[in-house]
């Protein structure tokens, strides 16, 4: 029996080492539609739920057995059943986020079941598919494989440079710390350690992997010009070296004069360095600066218990809306965008579970830099750096959206977890009990196994028609583009993004009310300008001049700085003869300041002279009129 169990807990360590760590980040199917994030989705719930099954195997064959729990894992375990009742309350529909917190959760715990000694293993691993990822990366950059987007040349297997950089940042300080560990592990007296623990921790092929990995992803990270990973690795980095060559208590060996200079000389760079990340990309930073504005309206609105999880991009660009139909003379409006992003997680903390949320993860957050353990004092202030990471890219970006950080987030906190102090709770051994559980896992696992299989041969074939779809409508093939997109549409009916794509392609195929039914279903999920650019174009379609006017004006409100809302009102005033506003409209956009000059720009001030002409030739025929008649 015992050694059907280590057979579990090897196969269950190798697939998390092999599936999780090195090979998810790296894995895409081209035919799903949003391959970077839904592949990763799908291929981590089937492995975590393969690897929970055999832990419940694994704890029905090994009566009596223990479970480990503390402070830390009791918050989890709560803030967790929060976010699940707060969604409920606010009618949260099942998204691939709310899918990928269930899985993180039964992550953590498969975690707590592994020896702290074996954690080692998990980060060697993750250093490996750091290493491959900046690999991908460079082979990007050097134009052999293709970027996954239209606009920037590296992306690694992410949707943008931004979460590629985040990823690596948050691996870098973990290279770096197994890099300089020996030094630090030589100069303290730990206790001794689990043999595969200390063989693996003083090897010297670690410290090459380290190194390898270190100079790969510095050939990499400053070409993402992601500022935020930039700042993330350099204070993490700087967290490593301080203990390393124990900078604080040299400092404080020096006079009062020295060590008021040092500082000062530090401040000082410091000072230089953040003016020199601001004026780069500045428009970046003021765009991030008006979303954390606008976010807070929404707080204000939602303050104890947000909107709910997952909920944020069901309203923001309506709360940007508002605030720029108050302040429609704003600067703010020439880096206004279309946005589901926070740019910031504890604000989107805030925003999405309250300040009840919030306060609970701030909590966790303490209790888990407060750890201390001499076994692994060193790994320890290595996983520290690494969530140091995170958190500081997390106050200029969305690791909260990207899989791949969250899951070394989670990995972090469940050592860390797991070297701390915890009470222990005791299965007795029973033969009945032990059977039984033995019965009931296998029977579940039947019955979830062919519940899973059937719904991803589904969910599997939907992306598929998705993404034909997709393609027949950049096609123009629109007719054809429908037949695929009702086939998706029972999986993905609570996805915005794919409840745009149709309604579009049902607006290109003449389809107009069935078009503004589906449109209007997606705005419940992400109301946007496109959405609401289309909503009015099938309105004009049917003769509803009014509701069409009022969804190009809401276009407008949500992006002022675009011209195209607002020239598709000037053409509707012109189309229903409403001469005065479609005048006023065409004045307005040939006197709009321009954010990026274009051609359909130009082409869109040709047309507003054209209708300015139309009625000043208009105005002077009837004066003509009238002045012949007196």
């Amino acid at each position: 029996m015992k050694r059907i169990v280590k057979i579990f807990e090897f196969i269950s360590l190798i697939l998390i080492v092999v599936f999780i760590f090195i090979l998810l980040p790296s894995v895409i199917i081209i035919e799903y539609i949003n391959n970077t994030q839904i592949t990763k989705t799908t291929l981590f719930i089937i492995v975590i739920s393969v690897i929970f099954f055999l832990l419940l195997f694994r704890l029905s064959l090994s009566f009596p057995y223990q479970i480990k729990i503390n402070t830390i894992d009791c918050l989890i375990l709560i803030w967790f059943i929060f976010v699940i009742i707060n969604a409920l309350i606010h009618h949260v529909t099942i998204s691939g986020r709310l899918i990928e917190l269930c899985g993180l959760i039964l992550f953590y715990m498969i975690l707590r079941q592994i020896n702290p000694d074996k954690y080692i293993l998990l980060f060697i691993a993750a250093i490996i598919g750091g290493i491959l990822q900046s690999l991908h990366g460079n082979l990007q950059h050097w134009g052999i494989l293709s970027s996954y987007h239209r606009y920037f040349g590296m992306t690694g297997t992410f949707p943008n440079p931004g979460p590629f950089a985040g990823y690596l940042g948050s691996i870098f300080p973990i290279a770096l710390g197994l890099y300089l560990l020996k030094k630090i592990n030589k100069s303290t007296n730990e206790i001794k350690l689990d043999h595969l623990f200390q063989r693996v921790f003083n090897s010297k092929s670690i410290n090459g992997i380290a190194g390898i990995s270190i100079i790969a992803v510095l050939t990499v990270l400053p070409i993402t010009l992601s500022r935020a990973s930039w700042i993330a690795v350099c204070l993490s980095s700087l967290l490593i070296i301080i203990n390393h060559y124990s900078v604080i208590s040299k400092l404080k060996s020096l006079y009062r004069a020295k060590q008021i200079i040092i500082l000062f000389i530090s401040l000082i760079f410091v000072t230089l360095g953040v003016c020199g990340l601001l004026r780069f990309k500045t428009n970046s930073a003021n765009g991030r600066i008006l979303i954390w504005k606008v976010t807070t309206n929404i707080i204000k609105q939602h303050p104890i218990t947000g909107v709910g999880f997952d909920k944020y991009k069901s309203y923001y660009m309506e709360a940007q809306a508002d605030y720029f139909e108050k302040h429609l003379d704003s600067s703010e409006k020439f880096v206004a965008d279309n946005n589901i992003y926070c740019f910031n997680d504890f604000l989107l903390q805030i925003a999405e579970n309250g300040f009840i949320g919030f306060f609970l993860v701030l909590v966790i957050l303490f209790l888990v830099f407060r750890v201390k353990n001499n076994k692994y004092r060193t790994l320890i202030l290595i996983v520290k750096a690494g969530l140091v990471s995170i958190i500081v890219f997390s106050f200029f970006s969305y690791p909260s959206q990207i899989l791949d950080i969250k899951i070394l987030f989670i990995s972090y906190i469940a050592f860390i977890s797991s070297s701390s102090k915890q009470k222990i709770i005791t299965f007795e051994n029973r033969k009945k009990l032990c059977l039984m559980a033995l019965i009931l896992s296998i029977m579940l696992f039947a019955v979830i196994t062919i519940a899973g299989l059937r719904n991803f041969i589904i969910y599997n074939k939907a992306l598929k028609h998705w993404n034909y779809a997709y393609n027949l409508y950049e096609t123009e093939q629109y007719p054809e583009s429908l037949i695929h997109f009702q086939q998706a549409y029972k999986s993905f009916q609570s996805n915005s993004d794919f409840l745009m794509n149709y309604g579009k392609a049902l607006y290109m195929a003449g389809k107009h009310n069935f078009s503004i039914e589906i449109l209007q279903r997606a705005l419940k999920f992400y109301p946007n300008i496109f959405i609401y650019q289309t909503l009015g174009d099938n309105y004009k379609k049917l003769n509803q001049s009014v509701k069409a006017e009022k969804s190009y004006l809401r276009a407008w409100y949500m992006i002022p700085n675009r011209f195209y809302p607002k020239y598709l009102l000037a053409i509707l005033y012109d189309e229903t003869e409403q001469s005065e506003k479609a005048v006023k409209i065409a004045n307005e956009l040939l006197s709009k300041e321009i954010k990026i000059n274009s051609t359909a720009i130009e082409e869109i001030k040709q047309e507003m002279t054209k209708i300015i002409d139309k009625y000043s030739n208009n105005k002077k025929r009837n004066e003509n009129i009238l002045f012949k008649t007196d």
